[in-house]
């Protein structure tokens, strides 16, 4: 398979909420079904317990070295210091070189593309020399390795531009798009319109965290599932979405604005699901055309939770 709209493995929760055994089932069921793209960062899982640092960085690295692997396309997110839910990031050129060195030595060839991680500087044009510094280090080691470079949680896109535009490269951005929101899309194109997006959190699992679950059930039963049944006979007559699951991935696949979407199961078997779905749409064969009339088809759908 290994089209550049492949879907990337989300890691996020390696080591919180899935154990390395499953782990490994996971990253087994994924490369057997011929995707390469995985999406990690230096500090994942994010559970504030330091002895789990690093660990999904660990995990897919023994993995990578039992399997002889050397053809995943791996974004990796850098500069975060901690695994705790604070802003303890390290973006200067010394420690963005340690960090892409020790990774590049981890993963070879299996290393696709450097992600800068939560930048929050730019709110005064004062930090533009340290964001240029930032960028000019990363941009310099990546050419000489032939790396891909990312962004992620930018949070001043307006002044990121004008450092930005010192140097010749597409930039990757990961945002989080979904059924209710492509706010964050939205905010870098105005400053990136010619960036490519990555999108996560296409499961509404933010509005999971923000919710209790008996919110988040109502709002379930309420805004989503009854609509799901629709889309056969209004928009889809070709397969039949059953779940929120099948219908966050539907709705990614045919995102024209995105060139490709993370999916985090917690499980090979469920991850198995989303494969066989993801397969189903892919028979399809679509035109960009229709792609594009189901996709804002489902968009009208959902617009009044969107607002």
């Amino acid at each position: 398979m290994n089209h550049d709209d492949a879907p990337f493995l989300g890691s996020a929760m390696w080591g919180e909420w899935v154990g390395e055994s499953e782990v490994y089932k996971i990253l087994d069921t994924f490369y057997d079904s011929g995707f390469r793209n995985i999406d990690i960062a230096t500090n994942y899982p994010i559970n504030g317990q330091d002895k789990n640092f690093k660990q999904a960085i660990i995990w897919l690295s023994n993995w990578c070295s039992v399997n002889q692997c050397n053809d995943l396309k791996i974004y990796l997110k850098i500069g975060s210091k901690t695994n705790h839910r604070t802003n303890e990031i390290d973006l200067t050129p010394k420690f963005l070189k340690q960090e892409i060195k020790k990774n590049l030595d981890l993963f070879s060839t299996n290393l696709s593309t450097i992600g800068i991680h939560w930048d929050k500087r730019g709110a005064s044009r004062k930090d533009i020399p340290a964001i240029s510094d930032t960028l000019e280090s990363v941009y310099s080691f990546n050419r000489s390795n032939n790396l891909n470079i990312g962004f992620s949680g930018i949070e001043y896109p307006k002044l990121y531009k004008e450092a930005l535009d010192f140097f010749d490269q597409k930039p990757i951005f990961q945002i989080k798009e979904n059924l209710l929101s492509s706010k964050t899309r939205e905010n870098y194109l105005k400053h990136f319109p010619k960036a490519s997006f990555i999108a996560y959190g296409i499961n509404l699992g933010s509005v999971k965290r923000e919710l209790d679950h008996e919110a988040f059930n109502n709002f379930i039963n309420k805004n989503i599932l009854k609509k799901i049944s629709s889309i056969k006979y209004k928009i889809e007559p070709l397969i039949e979405i059953k779940t929120l699951s099948e219908l966050s991935i539907y709705f990614a696949a045919y995102n024209p604005n995105i060139s490709s979407y993370i999916i985090a199961p917690s499980s090979a078997k469920q991850l198995r699901s989303s494969i066989e779905f993801i397969k189903m749409i892919e028979k399809l064969n679509l035109t960009n055309e229709k792609k594009l009339m189901r996709y804002l088809k489902i968009k009208k759908l959902f617009h009044d939770e969107a607002n």
